[in-house]
């Protein structure tokens, strides 16, 4: 993805999705080749069976992840999705006329998380309440469950690590600094990346 464009719905998608599952592909691949190629040597293994070992089976585990990994990013671009309608923006636009081109962006209007499956985009003036917070335990650490209540009155469920929704607890629970607005990941404000 170019670095220079603004972000999108799909490029967060890309990025906390298929991005995620490519490379889990191409290194599940890689693995497949080594092992599939100590049975070539050794075996009446054809590389014809080597090859399909190696390529068809990293774009199925590819396809599988994408089809694991995607209920964790829906909730999120179904919530921003909401927003654009509701407050009538379009994001592409939104992320654009502020030169938003990082998955990771806090400003006061905007709290965006959008490098880890759970993607999260929120505009301030969106959302009017936080209603709770519910830690699951898992194998892997807590995940955390919130319900955010819009200014359209319906309430959204998200869900994600310490990193994303603990940021969105804090990024709400301050009060917004008028026009700061603040890169998080290279720490520019909004006039220095112009």
């Amino acid at each position: 993805m170019d670095q220079s464009r603004p972000i999108t719905k799909f490029t967060l998608y890309y990025l906390s999705v298929i991005k995620t599952a490519a490379i889990i592909g191409i290194g599940v691949g890689i693995l497949l080749l080594g092992v599939g190629a100590v049975f070539f040597l050794r075996e009446d293994t054809t590389f014809s069976e080597l090859l399909l070992l190696g390529v068809i089976g990293p774009i199925g585990l590819a396809l599988i992840l994408i089809a694991f990994l995607s209920p964790f990013a829906l909730p999120g671009l179904y919530l921003l999705v909401k927003q654009e309608k509701f407050l009538g923006f379009c994001f592409r636009e939104e992320m654009k006329k502020h030169n938003i081109i990082k998955p990771i962006y806090q400003s006061s209007g905007w709290f965006i998380m959008g490098a880890s499956p759970a993607v999260i985009a929120v505009r301030r003036d969106y959302i009017v309440r936080l209603e709770k917070c519910k830690i699951i335990k898992t194998g892997r650490g807590n995940r955390y469950r919130i319900t955010l209540v819009g200014a359209d009155g319906k309430k959204q469920r998200l869900e994600g690590y310490h990193a994303s929704i603990g940021g969105l607890q804090k990024w709400l629970r301050k009060k917004p600094e008028a026009d700061s607005e603040r890169n998080v990941m290279n720490g520019k404000t909004e006039n220095q990346n112009q």
